[in-house]
């Protein structure tokens, strides 16, 4: 079970975006709407998906933070503790990653360490620089390494050019990515599909209490976003060509997002908001 947990930080009519990664830019209006936040998530067994062969019980924490401005770039920090309970066996993990992304997209730092039962089970510690359709990531551990990818966007330049997209009207982004997660050497190939607009918390309960009235009367989007590896021969299949983790949420163009639902092989997991704080507004530059 400790293999198997990934958080990416965070998602199909005529208007598709087609572009490779590293021409889907994310465009700096958007962010320079991103607006610093803390939001913690409780995070539980999701009951609702059948997905869940030989686990008892899941619970756990998620705490994620952002803080920066379209200019300077973005901090994110989040930390992901979730115990899991199969038969007499019981596993916790604590993922632990923080990351800095240059706002034009092209470098990106990298720090995660996880911890299985309290002991240290994986450090990977690097930085990824993009330069027009190559990306060099640069390992520190577990051992230095120097690696050669496809070009590729970073997480906020992904949520970003998602978020463009939605409020463009379109309904379905592909885009490969790079985050760091994992072994820090691998892109990963999105394939994200946008619902209409929505505005209100009306179809949810536990997070009603919690939003900011700013937010609760904000326009939002399902989103869900499936992630595929890749292999030299190309894209990594399995069944049906079926993603090997896919998250689903809803998203508000500041870059927040609630509702969270993650889908691994064999099971799913929910992280409700029960906490947020927010800076007044974008950070001026």
């Amino acid at each position: 079970m400790k293999d198997c947990i990934r958080l990416m930080a965070g998602p199909t009519a005529a208007l598709a975006v087609m572009a490779s990664s590293h021409s889907l830019a994310a465009p700096g209006d958007v962010l320079s709407g991103f607006v610093s936040h803390t939001a913690v998530y409780e995070v539980t067994l999701d009951g609702k998906a059948d997905r869940a062969e030989g686990i008892e019980g899941a619970s756990g924490r998620l705490v994620y933070e952002l803080e920066g401005n379209a200019c300077e770039g973005f901090a994110t920090r989040f930390r992901f503790v979730l115990n899991f309970a199969a038969g007499d066996t019981e596993v916790l993990s604590d993922q632990q990653t923080t990351t800095f992304e240059a706002a034009d997209g092209s470098t990106f730092d990298f720090a995660t360490k996880v911890f299985t039962n309290r002991q240290l089970d994986r450090q990977t510690v690097g930085s990824a620089a993009l330069d027009d359709d190559e990306l060099t990531v640069r390992l520190r551990k577990p051992e230095s390494e120097e690696v050669e990818l496809v070009g590729a966007l970073f997480p906020n330049q992904h949520l970003a050019a998602i978020i463009d997209a939605a409020k463009n009207g379109e309904t379905f982004v592909r885009a490969q990515i790079f985050d760091g997660a994992d072994n820090g050497t691998e892109t990963f190939f999105t394939q994200s599909v946008i619902g209409r607009p929505r505005t209100g918390i009306s179809d949810d309960t536990p997070e009603t209490d919690v939003l900011p009235a700013d937010i609760a009367s904000a326009k939002w989007w399902p989103v869900s976003v499936s992630y595929f590896k890749e292999t030299a021969s190309g894209r990594e299949s399995g069944g049906e060509n079926e993603p090997f983790y896919s998250v689903s949420f809803k998203l508000y163009e500041n870059g927040f997002s609630r509702d969270l639902r993650m889908y691994y092989t064999d099971f799913a997991l929910k992280a409700t908001l029960t906490e947020i704080e927010t800076a007044d507004g974008p950070a001026d530059c």
